[in-house]
């Protein structure tokens, strides 16, 4: 059967469609069913343009449309070409974790915990410490003593019984050391009353001056201490103890006597009384040899030793009239016969040195400003002997002068 132009036609169209067909996207299986039964065998040309138009409708409902707003954003920011980059592409994510907001609540809650517990600590240290000042606990003379929790308590923190401003800065008495201290000096006391019936106890409020102003003072001497370099070594602290247990026997005498007169072990007896012992006895020399404390005795001394000089003769006057030491000077200054390893080396290398007659120039020793005259010499039985007479200008006396650095020193204390 020859085929006609219409018929080449259609097939043409139908080619056409299957193309077009094939580049549109998959529809479902029943739009297809449906559009098959729809098509009308006699009128093919329709037929196809009925069943594109069924297609079509069958596919749109499956396109999702892009919403007004994102459409406008779309055209007001076109996408960028692949090789350009976004910031949001190159700025790293900084967005908070699902899990963050639990994190920090979770700190948040433990913060409230600390600062509760903070607050509550200083409210308790705070009333612990007005019942301390208010009830006098910290001394063994109140008449309400605390119980041992409330001693454990006191000696932990360091409330001030008393203060002293120094070049060093405030130094503080803590309340643990001064009833510490207070309570020795009593057991002191009473021992030495039940030694002695007539020996008199001194009142409350004396015990409590004298050992506040002990402990201060041991401040401002640690504070000088520390200014000069001077430091107390545990072997001079050892070295001291030595002796110590030397004078008294043994070790055992000296325990038991430290029991019975302070209640303390030689521990305590250590840092309680050899250490300030030692460390007074290092500021003396220091204090009596430095020339800028007592530049007025050096000037002194200096005016002394031209009035000598202009008329060595006049020595016993000047003596009489000039010296400081009280024992010799109404003696003209005559320490009579001396041997070596009598006085302070310096003194004895001029005396045996000078000859009769001589006098020195100015010599210095731990009791201050010295100027010695020779007047005789002497031999017996193979020792050789000097008898000196001297003037002498005393430097500043330690205790004095620790004395007056505590009273021009800005003193608190709170009892």
């Amino acid at each position: 059967m020859p085929i006609t132009s219409n018929q080449n036609q259609t097939n043409k169209n139908n080619n056409q469609a299957e193309k077009e067909l094939a580049n549109e996207p998959k529809i479902p299986q029943e739009g297809l069913l449906s559009a098959k039964k729809n098509i009308s065998e006699n009128d093919p040309e329709a037929s196809i343009k009925k069943w594109r138009r069924i297609i079509l409708n069958a596919i749109k409902p499956q396109e999702e449309p892009l919403k007004p707003q994102e459409d406008n954003k779309n055209k007001k920011n076109p996408p960028l070409k692949t090789s350009q980059k976004t910031s949001s592409q190159t700025t790293k994510d900084t967005s908070p974790s699902p899990q963050e907001p639990n994190f920090l609540a979770s700190k948040r809650f433990y913060l409230r915990v600390i600062f509760y517990l903070v607050f509550v600590f200083v409210i308790f240290v705070s009333l612990f410490g007005y019942t301390v000042y208010r009830y006098g606990w910290y001394t063994p003379l109140a008449k309400n003593q605390p119980t041992n929790f409330y001693k454990k308590i006191l000696f932990t923190f360091s409330y001030p019984a008393a203060a002293i401003q120094t070049s060093c800065g405030w130094r503080i008495v803590s309340y643990a050391e001064f009833y510490e201290d207070s309570e020795a000096v009593m057991h002191f006391h009473k021992e030495k009353q039940s030694q002695n019936k007539e020996y008199i106890i001194p009142s409350n409020e004396q015990i409590l001056t004298d050992v506040t102003d002990k402990e201060l003072k041991n401040k401002l001497m640690e504070c000088l201490a520390q200014e000069r370099g001077i430091e107390i070594t545990d072997q001079d602290i050892n070295f001291e103890m030595e002796k110590t247990i030397a004078q008294a026997g043994d070790q055992q005498t000296l325990e038991q006597v430290v029991k019975d007169l302070y209640d303390w072990d030689l521990k305590t007896f250590k840092n309680k009384v050899l250490h300030p012992y030692l460390l007074e006895n290092t500021l003396t020399v220091v204090i009596n040899t430095d020339q800028e404390i007592n530049i007025e005795s050096y000037k002194k001394a200096q005016e002394i030793l031209e009035m000598v000089k202009e008329n060595p003769n006049n020595f016993n006057k000047i003596a009489r009239e000039y010296s400081e030491d009280q024992d010799t000077k109404n003696r003209n200054g005559d320490l009579n016969w001396i041997e070596k390893g009598q006085i302070d080396i310096d003194l004895e290398e001029a005396a045996f040195n000078l000859e009769i007659g001589q006098t020195s120039e100015i010599i210095q020793s731990l009791a201050g400003y010295h100027i010695i005259k020779v007047t005789d010499k002497k031999t017996t039985d193979g020792v050789d002997q000097v008898r000196l007479s001297h003037i002498l200008i005393k430097t500043r006396d330690f205790t004095n002068w620790l004395d007056e650095e505590f009273r021009n020193s800005q003193v608190y204390k709170l009892y």
